[in-house]
Parts: C-alpha cells; structure tokens; sequence
C-alpha cells in the first residue's frame, strides 16, 4: 500500500543497507540508494519533479545512514535531486528548484533549525544552478525562491495559515537577495514573487495571493531602504505579477 514515493525510499533503503553490509564505501553505498530509487521511481509512473525530490530523499537518507553530518546530507540530497531532474530533461530552473526542496527536506529529516533549511535550500538551488550553467543574476534568483519556499514548507509543518506561510516565503527571499547583492527594488520583487507562489501552494485564493505578493513586496522594499513611493511601486508590480500569474483580469 505504499506510494510510489514510499516505494522509492523504501527501496533505495533496502540498496543503500545491502551495499553497506557488503563492505562499499559510503559513496557507493549513496550511488546504490540513487540507482535504487530511480528506478522504482519511473516505473512507478511519477511525474519528473516527484521522481527527482524520490531520488533526492533516498540520497539523504543514505548519506545519513552512512554518517554523514547534517549539512552533508543535505547536499548528497539536493545534488542527487538535480541530477535526477537534469536526465529527466527538466529546465535549469526546475533543476535547482528540485535541488533546493530535496535538500530542505533533508535538512529537517536530520533535525536542522528553520534557518538552516532555509540556508540548506539555497545553496543546493545555487549549486544545481551552477552546473545548469545559469549567470549571477539567475543564480540568485533561484537561490532566493529555494529559500522562500523552503520557508513556506517550514510553516506549513508548523501549522501556520497560508498567509504567514507566505509572508515567511517572501521574508526568506529577501534576505537572501540581499546576501546576493540584489538591487533593492529587485528584492522587493523577489519577495513578492516568492510569497505568491508560497500563497499559491497553500491554496489561497487569487485576490489573496496579490495581497500576499503586495504585502511581502512592501516589507522587503521597506528592509531594503526605498522610499513610500518606490514602496508602492513594488508592491504594485508583484501584486500585478500574482494576479496575472493567478490568471485574473
């Protein structure tokens, strides 16, 4: 009665265990977890993202099987998540998405605080991106998503609403734009993206993912030393950018 996914783990266990009682080192014994899990992923018939955060799991938990620190786990996890979305023919940026997911969840797995998930997300994102062949610009981008998302997942598990999930998201985001030396206004918009799509995956309505992007938009342009007006104006276009995106007029 297992899921695909649970499949997927459970067998990339059972390799990862069998490798590891036959003397393989840790590496081989991670390699057998990936083979593994890819396989029953695929034939399991899930879609490419949930095939990569499969592959990605059993990674991670291989890696902890094998003694890996934390923070090591959590890069085996997103690093074998990428690679699975890039055999998978999935885009540069579902590529770092999926790497920064595989190693936030890993992160948690292996008892991590809130901030470090968030900073766990990130870097697999960037890393992923990296190899992906992205510039600067987007590999700050995509560090700044995997971090709000990485967010959002993290209230979500603490039972907070939709709303505070996404203003998390879009807190996590601006931070790290800051970090990669976004402009201001860029942060703003970066934030207000990463809380629409936090709004969106909590299954708030279309107004109040324009709400959220707005809100979110406004306290990193505040954060980030723009004035009212410049405030407004961010505010207004990741308003605009989730409504749009929501599909409404």
């Amino acid at each position: 009665g297992l899921s695909g996914a649970g499949r997927a783990a459970a067998a990339g266990a059972a390799a990862a265990l069998a490798a590891a009682q036959a003397g393989l080192s840790p590496v081989e014994q991670i390699n057998a977890a990936i083979g593994a899990s890819t396989v029953v992923a695929a034939g399991a018939g899930l879609p490419p993202a949930e095939q990569a955060a499969a592959v990605g799991a059993a990674a991670g938990a291989a890696a902890a099987a094998a003694g890996y620190t934390p923070q090591g786990q959590a890069v085996v996890a997103g690093e074998a998540a990428a690679d699975r979305a890039r055999q998978l023919g999935l885009t540069p940026q579902q590529q770092a998405i999926a790497a920064g997911a595989a190693a936030a969840l890993r992160a948690h797995a292996a008892g991590m605080s809130v901030a470090e998930q968030i900073e766990a997300a990130a870097a697999a994102a960037r890393a992923a991106g990296t190899v992906a062949g992205m510039n600067s610009t987007q590999l700050a981008e995509v560090g700044a998503a995997a971090g709000g998302a990485a967010a959002a997942v993290a209230a979500a598990r603490a039972g907070q609403s939709g709303t505070a999930q996404a203003a998390d998201a879009g807190t996590a985001a601006a931070m790290l734009g800051a970090r990669y030396n976004m402009s201001a206004v860029k942060q703003a918009e970066t934030a207000g993206i990463a809380a629409a799509l936090a709004a969106t995956t909590a299954g708030l309505t279309p107004e109040q993912q324009a709400v959220a992007a707005g809100e979110a938009a406004t306290a990193a342009a505040g954060l980030a030393g723009l004035n009212p007006t410049q405030s407004v104006a961010a505010a207004g276009r990741a308003a605009a950018l989730a409504t749009a995106t929501a599909g409404l007029n």
